[in-house]
This record gives structure tokens, C-alpha cells and sequence, in this order.
């Protein structure tokens, strides 16, 4: 079945968010709060990496209150579960993108990047 491109954006969408919320589940993380973990780890301020979302302040006073972050930090505890966490976000990663070939993948991400941007000057 040939379907349109809103259709499969809104299926993936819904699939990729349902498949996180599972890798997530064991260490009680929500979306938001393993973006906002990530970015600390990867040296960034969470506040200005994922100044797009909404929820982050939420997201970082819950894992400040968990001992995971101090500042834009990760205690031991946060690196323990960060890399813990990595792991299933990596393999939800290759199991999303499995028998994609780079260059399609990279090709898919520049024609929604255009479509965005054409949709977003009209």
C-alpha cells in the first residue's frame, strides 16, 4: 500500500515515541527527562540543548531530586544510569534504522528538512 507521507510521519512518529517509552521504562524515565540527562552527560546545558521542548525544567528538577544531576553535571549515579540508559537508546536506535543504508537515511532527514522548511516560509 503507497501511503502519504502525513500518514507514515504520524505512524513513525507515534511508533518511535511508543518504542523509547519502553526502552525508558525500567529506569522510570519519561522522553524529556533522558533528552535532558543525555545532554548533561554530552557536556551541554539541557536548558539551552533542548530549548525547543517543553517540560525540560520539570525534567531536570526530577532527576536533580533523583541525584543523577548537580547543575549540568552527572553524579556517579547519573553516569551509572546514563550509561545503562544508553545502551537500550542505542540499540532502539539501530533497531529503528535497521536495513536503512546511510545514505538513505541521511537523504530521508535532508527531504523532511526541506519540506520543513518550505511549509515553515509559507
Amino acid at each position: 500500500m503507497n501511503r502519504r507521507i502525513g500518514f507514515l510521519l504520524k505512524h513513525v512518529h507515534a511508533l518511535l515515541e511508543d518504542t523509547m517509552a519502553r526502552a525508558l521504562h525500567d529506569h522510570d524515565l519519561s522522553r524529556r527527562q533522558w533528552q535532558a540527562l543525555n545532554a548533561v552527560a554530552e557536556g551541554d546545558d539541557p536548558y539551552e540543548a533542548l530549548k525547543a521542548f517543553d517540560g525540560v525544567g520539570d525534567a531536570v528538577r526530577e532527576l536533580t531530586a533523583r541525584g543523577w544531576i548537580t547543575g549540568t553535571t552527572l553524579t556517579d549515579e547519573g553516569k551509572t544510569v546514563h550509561a545503562a540508559v544508553l545502551d537500550r537508546v542505542t540499540e532502539f536506535r539501530r533497531l529503528a534504522t535497521e536495513g536503512v543504508s546511510t545514505q538513505d537515511y541521511q537523504t530521508t532527514l535532508a527531504v523532511l528538512n526541506q519540506m520543513a522548511a518550505n511549509l515553515e516560509a509559507a
